[in-house]
């Protein structure tokens, strides 16, 4: 998976770096960069923020491996599909990204991103279900 450097610097994009090992047995990390400017931690309420900490928290006490497994309404992610995403994937998504993870925080809202080795990259936090079909 490729990423867009935000500052212009060669042709503008970033590779990121393989993962040289299995990731599966480590808890992931966060990164919040490429956050959707409409779906952002500040367009939230203070009880949504509140739930999404938390919701990291909880992630974070977890390896991949174990959310991988767990129940999709629960600590569990569901899987979409790039084309099942209603609205503007960011610049800095490039094509190459074919498919998304939602894990649930506040209720059924949904924080959708994607993986790249350790790291969970948030994209959107889907507070009006408007992101993707629910």
């Amino acid at each position: 998976m490729t990423l867009r450097r935000r500052e212009a610097q060669g042709k503008g994009r970033l590779a990121a770096p393989q993962p040289a090992q299995d990731t599966n047995p480590q808890t992931p990390l966060f990164c919040l960069a490429y956050l959707a400017p409409t779906h952002r931690v500040s367009n939230c309420e203070q009880v949504e923020r509140a739930a999404f900490a938390c919701k990291l928290e909880e992630m974070c006490r977890l390896t991949w491996a174990e959310l991988t497994l767990a129940p999709r309404h629960g600590a569990g992610c569901e899987k979409i599909r790039r084309s099942e995403i209603r609205v503007a994937v960011p610049a800095a998504v490039t094509e190459d990204v074919d498919h998304f993870l939602a894990f649930r925080f506040d209720g059924m809202k949904a924080v959708v991103g994607f993986r790249h080795g350790r790291v969970f990259h948030v994209v959107w936090l889907d507070r009006a279900f408007n992101v993707y079909r629910h």
